[in-house]
Formats: C-alpha cells, sequence, structure tokens
C-alpha cells in the first residue's frame, strides 16, 4: 500500500524522480506535521498520527517482522508458569546466541574490536542445539534394568 501512495507514472510517462522525491516529502510533511514544526517549538510528547500508512507500517513492524503478540503470550506464559524456561551447559552456544555471536559489526552499538574478538574466541558447532533438545536424565543403572527385561532369552540354539 505504501508503493501507491506516490504517483511514479502520469499519464502514460514515467515522473522524473526528483518530482517521486518531492511528494513524498510532502506526504510525509502531511502524515506527520511535527516534522516541519522547529523542535524548539514542540511541546511535550509527541503523538502518533492516526492516518492509514501509518497504521500499516505500525502492523508490518509489530505483527510480521517482531511478532508482539505472539511475544505477549510467552511473557504471559512465563509469567503464569505455562512456559518452563530450563538451562543447559552445553560445548557450544545455541542457535540464538550463534547468530548474535556471527552478527556483521554493524549490529553492534560497541566498538567494532570488541565483537570481533568476542566472535572468533568461541567456536560453534550447529549441532549444539540437537543435545539441548533431548536431555540425559535416565541413570545408568535404570536403562540396564529395562534392557535386561526386554531383551528375549532364547532357550535354545
Amino acid at each position: 500500500t505504501t508503493a501507491l501512495a506516490i504517483a511514479r507514472r502520469q499519464g502514460s510517462r514515467r515522473r522524473p524522480p526528483q518530482f517521486q522525491r518531492q511528494d513524498a516529502e510532502d506526504l510525509i510533511a502531511l502524515i506527520f506535521p511535527d516534522q516541519l514544526a522547529c523542535l524548539e517549538n514542540i511541546q511535550g510528547e509527541r503523538e502518533i498520527p492516526d492516518h492509514p500508512l501509518v497504521r500499516q507500517a505500525l502492523r508490518d513492524c509489530l505483527d510480521e517482522v517482531m511478532d508482539a503478540d505472539g511475544l505477549e503470550r510467552l511473557l504471559k506464559g512465563l509469567e503464569s508458569g505455562a512456559v518452563q524456561v530450563s538451562g543447559r551447559d552445553l560445548p557450544g552456544p545455541s542457535p540464538l546466541a550463534e547468530a548474535v555471536i556471527n552478527a556483521k559489526p554493524y549490529a553492534f552499538l560497541d566498538d567494532g574490536e570488541a565483537e570481533e574478538r568476542r566472535t572468533r574466541a568461541i567456536s560453534t558447532r550447529s549441532a549444539a542445539w540437537a543435545e539441548a533438545a533431548v536431555p540425559n536424565v535416565f541413570d545408568a543403572a535404570v536403562v540396564a534394568a529395562v534392557r535386561d527385561q526386554i531383551r528375549p532369552a532364547p532357550r535354545d540354539a
């Protein structure tokens, strides 16, 4: 819908980019009137405008990209106890931590050298999450007892 807000063609001819840019600036000024005001003249909190393009942008960000409703359900589940969190001691980072570790330098707000050293210092294993999915909770004696019970006992050869 945002692509339809600015006319790209005028009749059968394509509109020049400078006119499209001017129309885009006019549209932004129409949607966000505070943008034209001097910052010294703006008092109090800024309000989110009630405009279809703003609503669409908020919906795209909160629902499609960040899944805010899913995050809210997860937080409520954690608070009520329906969702349990458990820690695992693994030889490598989890997939989420691996994505953070291997992020490009511009993904961090601190200086570039620090995160590059951290990335090189940690060795990653892509299958480490599989070890976390199956916890080792059975005692070896219990496993041996069950194995002896289910093992066939042939009487003759």
